[in-house]
């Protein structure tokens, strides 16, 4: 169920443009329609040397992207919709997240937590869950989070991690 947001997530770590314009979809109200002007709009300042043809190919492509990932649906008439997220999902976010660095409660509300769709105690609950299959080790207590992933990196990827 998790896969078309855990796809989007690994293609949005690679994708510096996928990254900038994730923040004007996401920021679509839920049940609004998104057609490919709207998106060129989104794109219009972040790609200003891209011609007319260009953007709007982007736009179209960029709207296929987030129709796959589940944060918009529909063929011609698209309409932004809550993307699904999972424990898989929220714990691949968790660790891109901390591998930028964030750590504890910023990990709720980093970049990759925005994809999920979902608010900060939404997001614990998944990573809570996502703990509790081994995705990852979490402990919460009296709003102090602490999240490791020590045994899914590599000694030198948690010294560069600064883990």
């Amino acid at each position: 169920m998790g896969r078309p947001l855990l796809a989007f997530l690994l293609a949005s770590a690679r994708d510096p443009l996928l990254r900038k314009v994730a923040p004007g979809i996401l920021a679509i109200p839920l049940g609004e329609p998104v057609d490919t002007p709207r998106i060129t709009h989104i794109l219009k300042p972040i790609t200003p040397h891209y011609s007319r043809c260009t953007q709007m190919t982007t736009a179209q492509n960029l709207g296929s992207s987030f129709t796959q990932s589940g944060h918009l649906k529909g063929k011609l008439h698209k309409i932004r919709v809550q993307a699904i997220a999972t424990p898989a999902t929220a714990a691949f976010a968790a660790l891109l997240g901390w591998l930028e660095g964030k750590r504890g409660h910023y990990l709720l509300s980093s970049f990759w937590a925005n994809l999920q769709d979902c608010n900060a105690e939404e997001m614990l609950n998944l990573l809570l869950a996502a703990g509790r299959i081994g995705l990852l080790d979490i402990r919460a207590a009296a709003g102090i989070i602490e999240i490791r992933m020590d045994r899914f990196l590599t000694p030198l990827e948690l010294e560069v991690s600064n883990g």
